[in-house]
């Protein structure tokens, strides 16, 4: 029985099985302690119910009927510009970090949860950006055209009289060439001009003050209103209005940023605050520059803001509009959070209980170990919190068909210590174990250390007289 070789390849198992505790106890520090995916197909109707619902007050006595600016967001259509997208999936997820468990033991409650939930805020974000780009253009376009032309109805009711109808006005306004046909055109070459890459401020003030030009002088054709003015000075007011709008999305290079158009308005969508109300007097100038801005949707901040600060505020109205829906669940949530930091250090304990048993044993002639408390506790995060919801998710599909439309999928930095126990398990049964079950054996027949010294001595004479005398170890081999 070679005990001193059997020492070496438990040794150098040793320190394999050393390096696998320490990539185990490593993981949760890279990868989340625990990370929740919901799949959740949006629909038209979600979004709907986040848009705010018809909160107008009422209206002052000095403003004159027919001047105020009706709020963007109350009354959305929301299907109307979702028509002919597709609708994302969501990936909600939440993800604890294993410094979000420790920290659980003396952070304050709201604060916790309220940091975890803007840690995860970003993707959902990031989802929903291709699908409310697309829809604050269109609802851009649609604001456009509808300032445009209540301006020129307004214009024509003058002349007509305030009992005018719709369909005389819009009559009035077709046979001017001014019809819905050509102020769609006009607000999409407006808006796509506006999106286009390297748009800046200045070339949309003055895009816009074209477009505005040309439906005038077509307005001008007809006889009755060819006392229409847009003089330079009107020019250059509007084209001032338009620059203090447009520069409130301008990058640092001049250029306007489409993205902060999709980020201001989603945070009124969260703030479900009303548009700005301007009062009527203001020049027609300043009605025509108002929907050319997301600023028509906006808040009413004067302040122009950093996009990184927009980015921050609005990470900030999601983590609150998500502490409201989860309301006094904060304290339950922190109390869950630590008894998994509990788990967590019991599982750090699995891991670094081997290593301190293999330093102990280093001097000992059984230099093995047992491996069963990582095989049986040390993958506990993973077993509770994604083997068993995934397992029981399952079985309540079968009985629930409508869990079957929802797909929730689990993962925790526990699975690298699940895949290291189960390869321990092999290992153990294949070949640890047995050098092992040797070592034991000679342990009990009363090796020490010294005797495997011996012995590897004599194994050493024994070579030196093989090389020495072959011959004659030959013969002797004979007899």
């Amino acid at each position: 029985m070679n005990i001193s070789s059997t020492r070496k390849k438990v040794f150098i198992c040793n320190m394999v099985i050393v390096a696998l505790c320490l990539v185990s106890i490593l993981a949760y520090f890279i990868m989340p302690f625990w990370k929740v995916s919901v799949k959740y197909e949006l629909t038209a109707e979600t979004l709907q119910e986040m848009i705010p619902s018809d909160t107008s007050s009422e209206s002052s006595s000095e403003e004159e009927t027919g001047s105020e600016t009706d709020d963007v967001l109350e009354g959305l259509d929301v299907s109307s510009l979702t028509e002919g997208e597709e609708m994302p999936t969501l990936k909600l997820s939440i993800a604890l970090k294993t410094t979000d468990i420790i920290s659980s033991l003396s952070a304050d409650s709201e604060t916790l949860v309220k940091n975890i939930l803007i840690g995860n805020v970003d993707s959902l974000i990031d989802q929903l950006d291709p699908l409310l780009s697309s829809m604050v253009k269109k609802m851009l376009k649609g604001v456009a055209k509808e300032t445009f032309s209540n301006e020129l109805k307004n214009r024509v009711k003058e002349k007509l009289g305030e009992n005018a109808s719709n369909e005389e006005v819009q009559a009035e306004l077709d046979a001017m060439g001014l019809t819905d046909a050509y102020l769609d055109g006009k607000t999409d070459e407006l808006i796509d001009h506006v999106y286009a890459e390297g748009t800046t401020v200045e070339s949309a003030a003055d895009k816009t003050v074209a477009i505005v030009e040309e439906t005038i002088e077509k307005m001008k054709t007809n006889p009755d209103y060819q006392d229409t003015t847009f003089t330079e000075e009107d020019k250059a007011e509007l084209k001032a209005d338009l620059m203090e709008q447009y520069k409130q999305f301008e990058k640092d290079d001049g250029t306007i940023d489409p993205e902060a158009f999709t980020t201001d308005f989603l945070l009124n969508m969260l703030k479900g605050e009303e548009g700005s109300s301007e009062s009527s007097s203001e020049s027609a100038n300043a009605t025509y520059a108002k929907p050319l801005s997301v600023k028509a949707v906006s808040s009413e901040s004067s302040e122009q803001a950093s996009e990184e600060d927009t980015k921050e505020e609005l990470k900030e109205l999601l983590a609150e509009k998500l502490m409201s829906v989860l309301g006094g669940a904060s304290d339950i949530i922190v109390m869950v959070i630590q008894y998994m930091s509990y788990v967590l250090f019991f599982t750090f304990f699995t891991w670094l209980y081997l290593i301190i048993k293999i330093l102990a044993k280093l001097k000992r002639v059984n230099n093995a170990i047992k491996l069963k408390l990582p095989i049986w506790l040390g993958s506990l995060p993973f077993v509770v919190l994604c083997l068993l919801p995934t397992i029981g998710l399952k079985v309540a599909a079968s009985f629930v068909p409508m869990l079957g439309a929802l797909s929730i999928s689990f993962m925790s930095a526990g699975l690298v210590s699940f895949i290291i126990g189960v390869g321990f398990i092999f290992f153990s049964i294949f070949y640890y174990g047995k050098l092992r079950k040797t070592l034991k054996r000679a342990a009990k027949e009363g090796y020490t250390l010294e005797t495997t010294i011996d012995e590897v001595s004599e194994t050493e004479e024994v070579i030196e007289v093989e090389d020495a005398f072959p011959n004659t170890v030959e013969v002797c081999d004979e007899e």
